[in-house]
């Protein structure tokens, strides 16, 4: 045990070290990036721009402006895909839905549904109400994330 902890303790110090210099380096050449980030970042609007107009305009034809469109320009093979974008209104499918049940027919052959709880709700619930959803929950590890602040020194 007492191992572990010394080794935890040594790969702690060697992250401080390694978080040092990696903050000494970005500071030194950040305020050097931040000009070039921004020339390429308007290059890249107007680039893109450019293309979307373009290929907005050779779908314009085709159902809601939406598909691929590839063209040249210079050595450039260009392929510009404008997908389909689909939303519902909830509240105008429940009414869809009841005229659905109405007829006789069931919602379920056109509508799907997805189902789904806050967890935020759910560290709310009682613990009766809980244990009743427990078996539908699944609890994972999301995406890590890492910050490096730097501690004052006072």
């Amino acid at each position: 045990m007492e191992n572990t902890r010394v080794k935890i303790a040594n790969r702690i110090q060697d992250l401080n070290v390694i978080e040092s210099k990696i903050l000494s380096i970005l500071d030194e050449i950040e305020p050097r990036l931040a000009p070039l980030k921004e020339m390429r970042d308007e290059i890249n609007d107007e680039i893109d721009g450019m293309i979307k107009d373009l290929g907005d305009t050779m779908l314009q034809n085709k159902p809601y402006g939406c598909g691929t469109a590839n063209f040249c320009a210079g050595d450039y093979e260009i392929k510009y895909v404008a997908p389909k974008k689909v939303t519902w209104d909830e509240k105008k499918l429940l009414e869809v839905e009841e005229m659905i049940k109405s007829a006789g027919k069931n919602p379920n052959e056109y509508i799907h549904y997805k189902l789904s709880v806050a967890e935020k709700d759910y560290a709310l619930f009682d613990d009766n109400i809980k244990t009743v959803f427990k078996p539908a929950r699944t609890v994972g590890v999301g995406k890590p994330r890492i910050t490096f602040k730097r501690r004052d020194n006072d």
